[in-house]
């Protein structure tokens, strides 16, 4: 999550303190604190001109723009969204029905599908895997991997 936090980031800069206090309201300080660590400028924009596309126009760069905005207070709504101009002009938006089907599945949602069938730990898996982690935890340190290569590789190497 903190990867993809950092790519919205990226794209739609980092939220200022100053301006988006109702986005700083509601996180963490350690997260205020890694926002301010990495300051981006926004580039949602720059973004969206660069992919190429036929259909867009400056009505389109306006609704993203104004979709995209990180301070909530300062995003369109819904109901905005749907009656901006942007879907008034060519091409007109399809119905439902005429978009294509995707054959690929949502990797996000099947492993959160996933997720909720392992059961959460309880006190005794934890307790069971902190004494493990403390009977065994020298028995992985400093401990030099394998050497994978084919014998015949690992010979040569020691004739040099």
């Amino acid at each position: 999550e903190k990867a993809q936090i950092d790519l919205i980031f990226q794209i739609c800069g980092t939220p200022d303190p100053e301006k988006d206090t109702e986005f700083f309201s509601q996180i963490s300080s350690n997260s205020q604190e890694m926002i301010k660590s990495h300051p981006y400028k926004r580039r949602i924009l720059d973004c969206l001109k660069a992919r190429k596309n036929p259909y867009k126009s400056d009505l389109f760069f306006d609704l993203m723009e104004r979709m995209l905005r990180m301070e909530p207070s300062e995003r369109i709504s819904a109901e905005e969204a749907y009656r901006h101009p942007y879907f008034k002009e060519d091409p007109l938006p399809c119905q439902p029905k005429e978009l294509p089907l995707l054959a690929e599945d949502s990797h996000e949602y099947s492993v959160k599908q996933q997720m909720k069938s392992i059961p959460p730990a309880d006190d005794k898996d934890i307790r069971d895997l902190e004494r493990f982690k403390r009977e065994h935890e020298n028995k992985f340190l400093y401990r030099r991997p394998p050497d994978l290569r084919p014998s015949d590789e690992q010979d040569e190497s020691k004739e040099q």
